[in-house]
């Protein structure tokens, strides 16, 4: 007798559970926005500073695209539930971890230029800013000694700050630092993603390419071998013929550690929609106005290590 092969199944085994499709995995971003305590109401934005469309711009929009990138290159790697800071000093010089160096940089730059910005209060209570205008945040006796002593004057550091910013011929930022073991202020710019932080120093990108030439020079003329040097340390892969280059855990030789105390930005969308293409000095001018000067005093006593 023949019979069928087709075999037709039980009731029984119809009910059986089928395994699942998996799912995607999923992650919990362990970056998220901070939360800005002096500027909770982001309907007033940045007094003196930012309009409330110029402050979703510059600080919420922003700072949601970038830790959002951050969040996306570092899931499932070891990164991932590290502080913004390690990220930077750690993937600093591994070519393969540029795009996350990038992003972790700018998200630690970008929130440390905003923490230090004060909320101003009219200059006579009750009446319309308008009218009486806005109050600075009064220097400590503290930091205004330590920066007369470097500088000379505060006026003197309000000029070479805003002029080496107003000078930058592209996105970057300026940074009042000190060495940890001393109050000798200095001005440190930085250029796109460039850190101050001392295990970052070759991204620190201090040279503003658009000014420095480099390669062979005509007949007469001598090639600016700082420029020169900095393009060759970004050079990776085939076009990288210095092997071991990116060891991430050498420092650079007789690097001074510092403490960041201060910065501003001079990247386009912080001040585009409320100061306009022509209006980056009057931007920094009244981003002097805006500084928390008890915050900067705080940094300054402090003996972070951020190598």
């Amino acid at each position: 007798m023949i019979r069928p092969r087709l075999r037709i199944p039980r009731a029984g085994s119809l009910l059986r559970r089928r395994p699942a499709i998996q799912a995607p995995l999923q992650f919990h971003p362990y970056h998220t926005v901070p939360v800005l305590q002096q500027f909770r109401n982001v309907e007033e934005g940045v007094p003196g500073l930012l309009s409330p469309e110029g402050f979703q711009m510059a600080w919420t929009e922003y700072i949601e695209f970038v830790l959002n990138k951050l969040n996306n290159l570092t899931a499932q790697t070891e990164f991932e539930e590290k502080e913004v800071h390690q990220i930077v000093k750690e993937t600093a010089r591994q070519p393969s971890q540029a795009p996350t160096f990038n992003y972790a940089s700018m998200a630690y730059n970008h929130n440390f230029f905003f923490e230090n910005l004060a909320r101003l209060q009219p200059a006579e209570e009750g009446r319309p800013v308008e009218e009486v205008g806005l109050l600075p945040v009064a220097m400590p006796a503290k930091i205004k000694n330590d920066i007369e002593l470097k500088f000379g004057s505060v006026e003197t550091l309000r000029r070479e700050m805003i002029a080496t910013a107003d000078a930058m011929f592209g996105p970057g930022y300026v940074w009042l630092v000190k060495p940890v073991r001393s109050s000798a202020f200095r001005i440190l710019p930085t250029y796109l993603a460039g850190t101050p932080f001392t295990a970052g120093h070759w991204r620190r990108q201090g040279l503003d390419m658009n000014v420095h030439g480099f390669g062979a020079a005509p007949q007469g003329y001598s090639v600016d071998d700082s420029a020169l040097q900095y393009v060759n340390r970004q050079q990776v892969g085939a076009g990288n013929s210095d092997v071991g280059r990116f060891d991430n855990r050498a420092n650079a030789p007789g690097a001074t550690e510092v403490i960041p105390l201060l910065c501003v930005s001079t990247w386009q969308h912080v001040y585009l929609r409320d100061w306009g293409v022509a209006g980056k000095r009057q931007y920094l001018e009244a981003w002097w106005d805006c500084i928390d000067w008890n915050k900067v005093d705080s940094l300054s006593h402090q003996n972070v290590s951020f190598k």
